[in-house]
């Protein structure tokens, strides 16, 4: 007898495998966006290579698409600096050194991961 574990596992891991652009077919040398990731398919088509960004939660739906939300632009100078204890207030932006911050809904922060480079002097 199968067990209710071993279908809901592969119940997860077939939804899985349908959404990863790494194992789903693709047009040979397209690009594309997985969620807020940038996508290239390969030259045979069998499957993408992704950046690996994090997404914001709540940016993007489960099919991918861009959520329908109000955007503004701000600078990210006008951003108050993220404390150092990462403290934050759900919904609110914060700067942390070159990288932007946005608040979660369980006050904790989700940031952008570049190095952040002195310029020359």
């Amino acid at each position: 007898m199968i067990s209710k574990a071993f279908i809901l596992a592969v119940a997860i891991t077939l939804i899985v495998a349908e959404q990863d652009p790494s194992t789903s077919p693709c047009e040979p040398g397209t690009q594309f966006k997985h969620y807020c990731n940038d996508c290239t398919c390969s030259a045979d088509g069998t499957g993408a290579a992704c950046t690996r960004q994090a997404c914001y939660p709540g940016l993007f739906n489960k099919d991918g698409t861009l959520n329908n939300i109000e955007t503004t632009t701000i600078k990210t100078e006008e951003l108050p600096a993220l404390p150092a204890d990462l403290s934050c207030v759900a919904g609110l932006m914060y700067k942390n050194d070159c990288n932007t911050c946005r608040c979660i809904e369980d006050n904790k922060p989700v940031c952008t991961l570049m190095a952040c480079v002195d310029p020359p002097k």
